[in-house]
């Protein structure tokens, strides 16, 4: 029989979960790309493509010798105007700005040659809005995806990118800011001055300060009552600031204040102030003088760090991952919640790198101490890539925990710290051994059906008295052992209900009348063994009714009814097959492989009894056996 060829539709997850670039994907024609069609793509790529599509996380493959290049919607904004034309093309031909500086590690990395690799704040020229090369940032990890059908053992590699440009950017102008705001305050009047002669209650100030405060510099210049400042001062730090002046006015001293004003052009300014008010020899204040900066630009910047900030939060929480840092000096640990998470541990609990290892299972610390002593040796140098089980520090609960890192050292080689992320990957391993015990499951069943077929193949020929009677009966056969399998697949392969099963024997059999098969019995829930052994058992009976029996006749009816007796382990299966309405029944001179199968494999199979009973009325089948639990497939 013909393969049935493999498209992009077969493997990649449907709609919402693939996105817009799971729907290019399906609409690309994938012959005219280095990758060619998706029926000669390896399983590897297509289980990691289907991965990063599902995936919120920014997220590429490059896959191949050519690098061609995948990715999911996450990542189309990172390539700008060279989306959607990138999807299926080589790296070279998307990213030429950038290939020699990072070609040949992907290369190494394709090769078997290199791991994974983790590099923060990457600096990048990339061009992607038109012709200008634009410097970029990002936090990249390159790991190479193992295909057993690729020579060198890699078959490609998953890029995972955030974009840091933005912070990196905001961090550079906020320490130009604070640069410019210590600047201004040693200054004393780099960006506005102000004296206050108090008696007089009149304001002096310069021109950049007036329009802060919104107030004519002419009239600022020649004094003006402190009360025309105030009314710039936004109102929910009014209070505040008049406050702390009030207070100085009693006892004199310094002024430090950071507050809002609504400038002469209309926007809002966050300014700092500072200054001090002085008193005569009778302790009534005097003069009160001092300088402001505009600290709008930093508090922007500020603002936008803290954005950027809960941003990659919100990102690291999404990809469920978490962070940790070592410092190697002092053996202190610092663990994001999440980390805390994975190890059991409250969140309020200090740590160190013994409270670490005395969170991993017993069975995996000589491995995880082995790996992380290669990682902080000055000589060795290696990433930290592991996976290792955790148990609870506090709920002491089991976990399996992925994670990466690397060392930092000094100069002279002394490690200093070691930092990294870590993943939850305790569904994943359960998933991957529901896999395995699925795959065992279904050699399992595959050798029995094989078995099954091949049996019922040597009686079904060795008893017919022609080619053509055996094909028929034969292909009649599988097709109702198809019909149980069909349902078993259904369920998963845990089991099947008995009315189910009775139903496919009814359409296989009944024709379009559904009145001449009457199924009445109990909700019962019968094993895979059970099944299959019950369908053919009833496609056989069927058989010979239609051929020979109550529905070989346009009057004739079938009736299956049946019970189920005592409780949990010792419940027993009683039913019925009676046949009505058709020609005279007499007992076979010989008995056939329906017989056979029926009084003796069928006995055999469940494990109970099966009479076949030739009453002149019609035939009637009774079958009693025990209700058997057998294991599900998705057993743990």
């Amino acid at each position: 029989m013909k393969a049935k060829a493999v498209s992009a539709a077969d493997f990649l997850p449907p709609a919402p979960l693939g996105g817009d670039m799971g729907e290019r994907m399906r609409d690309l024609d994938w012959a005219a790309t280095p990758l060619g069609p998706p029926e000669a793509w390896s399983q590897a790529l297509r289980l990691t493509l289907g991965l990063i599509l599902a995936s919120g996380f920014p997220m590429a493959l490059r896959w191949g010798p050519e690098l061609v290049i995948l990715y999911n919607d996450a990542y189309a904004p990172i390539l700008g105007d060279k989306h959607p034309w990138a999807l299926g093309r080589r790296f070279a031909d998307v990213w030429p700005e950038v290939s020699q500086q990072l070609m040949p590690v992907q290369e190494e990395q394709i090769a078997g040659l290199r791991g994974a690799i983790f590099t923060e704040d990457m600096p990048v020229s990339i061009q992607r809005h038109g012709s200008e090369l634009e410097a970029a940032w990002f936090t990249v990890s390159y790991s190479p995806v193992p295909d057993s059908e690729s020579p060198t053992g890699v078959g490609g590699i998953m890029a995972t990118a955030v974009e840091t440009t933005n912070r990196v950017l905001t961090e550079r102008a906020l320490r130009a800011s604070e640069e410019r705001y210590e600047f201004a305050l040693d200054a004393a009047g780099a960006v506005g001055t102000w004296t206050w002669d108090i008696p007089a209650d009149k304001v002096y100030a310069d021109e950049r300060f007036a329009r802060l405060y919104n107030v004519e510099p002419v009239a600022a210049a020649r004094g003006e009552a402190i009360s025309a400042f105030f009314g710039a001062i936004y109102p929910d730090d009014r209070p505040r600031v008049e406050a702390a002046i009030l207070g100085l006015l009693e006892k004199g001293g310094d002024f430090a204040e950071e507050y809002r004003v609504t400038a002469a052009d209309g926007q809002v300014h966050w300014i700092f102030a500072r200054g001090r008010c002085y008193l005569d020899g009778q302790g009534r204040p005097l003069r009160f003088p001092g300088v402001v900066v505009d600290l709008t630009d930093r508090r922007d910047a500020e603002e936008r760090l803290v954005m950027r900030e809960e941003q990659l939060r919100l990102a690291t929480e999404a990809g469920d991952v978490g962070f940790w840092d070592v410092d190697l000096r002092t053996d202190s640990v610092e663990w994001s919640d999440r980390t805390r998470q994975m190890f059991g541990l409250r969140l309020d609990v200090p740590i160190t790198l013994s409270d670490f290892y005395a969170g991993l299972h017993p069975a995996d610390l000589v491995r995880v101490a082995e790996a992380f002593g290669r990682a902080i040796n000055p000589d060795i140098r290696d990433d930290y890539d592991i996976e290792y089980r955790t148990v609870g520090l506090d709920d002491g609960i089991e976990r399996w925990v992925a994670a990466k890192g690397r060392a930092i050292f000094a100069p002279d080689g002394t490690p200093l710290r070691a930092i990294g992320s870590t993943r939850d990957i305790t569904e994943r391993k359960k998933a991957d051994e529901h896999l395995r015990l699925m795959v065992n499951e279904l050699n399992h069943r595959v050798k029995n059906s094989l078995a099954s077929v091949q049996a019922v193949a040597a009686q079904t020929f060795r008893g017919a008295a022609s080619l053509s009677q055996a094909k028929e009966a034969f292909t009649a056969r599988l097709i109702a052992m198809s019909e149980a399998h069909d349902i078993l697949t259904d369920e998963n392969w845990e089991g099947a209900d008995l009315k189910d099963v009775v139903a496919a024997a009814a359409r296989l059999h009944a024709g379009e009348d559904p009145r001449r098969f009457i199924a009445d019995g109990p909700q019962a829930r019968l094993s895979p063994k059970t099944a299959l052994s019950l369908a053919m058992a009833l496609h056989e009976l069927g058989t010979n009714a239609v051929k020979y029996g109550a529905l070989s006749t346009p009057s004739g009816k079938v009736s299956v009814r049946w019970s189920v007796e005592g409780r949990e382990a010792g419940r027993r299966l009683q039913l019925v097959w009676t046949e009505s309405g058709g020609p005279p029944v007499s007992p076979p001179r010989r008995r056939g492989f329906g017989s056979r199968l029926m009084e003796k494999g069928l006995a055999a199979e469940l494990g109970g009894q099966v009479t076949l009973s030739f009453d002149a009325a019609g035939v009637v089948c009774t079958i009693d056996a025990p209700l058997l639990d057998e294991e599900p497939l998705s057993s743990p």
